[in-house]
């Protein structure tokens, strides 16, 4: 699927989880993950950047092994399991608990430290160069 169509599907406003098929691995992008990680799995959520829409995505993904056990947690609590495509499953009569925004703004939100430690960088000494230097300036001075 596109992303323009994955995006359309989340935003449809039902009560529903889609889950999609990228090679390996299973997706759920923001509502959908929102969902999932409230009702089915607490898998981790990631933000990606999407380019091509200029749109934040919060997701969540897991790979193609996993899905029997999600399907019967899924159908374990009621909900309706549905495989619309081989690249597409959607579980439905999912409830919609508030929150969503908040759980939005804690994926999305940057997570930079103010710790100077953090980024220590480490410069070689100067001595290291000196035999790639020597070596240059004697292939230099003997081409022709």
């Amino acid at each position: 699927m596109r992303t323009e169509d994955i995006l359309v599907v989340e935003e449809s406003g039902e009560n529903c989880i889609n889950l999609i098929r990228d090679k390996y691995f299973w997706q759920v992008w923001n509502k959908s993950a929102f969902l999932f990680h409230t009702h089915i799995k607490k898998y981790q959520p990631h933000k990606k950047f999407i380019k091509k829409i200029s749109q934040d995505i919060a997701f969540i993904a897991f790979p193609n092994n996993a899905l029997p056990s999600i399907q019967k947690i899924a159908e374990e609590k009621g909900f309706i399991f549905i495989e619309k495509s081989k690249d597409h499953i959607v579980i439905s009569k999912v409830p919609q608990p508030s929150g969503y925004e908040q759980w939005w703004a804690d994926v999305v939100k940057a997570k930079v430290s103010t710790k100077n430690n953090d980024f220590k960088i480490k410069i070689p000494s100067i001595a290291c160069f000196q035999p790639i230097n020597a070596f240059m300036i004697y292939a230099c001075t003997f081409t022709t």
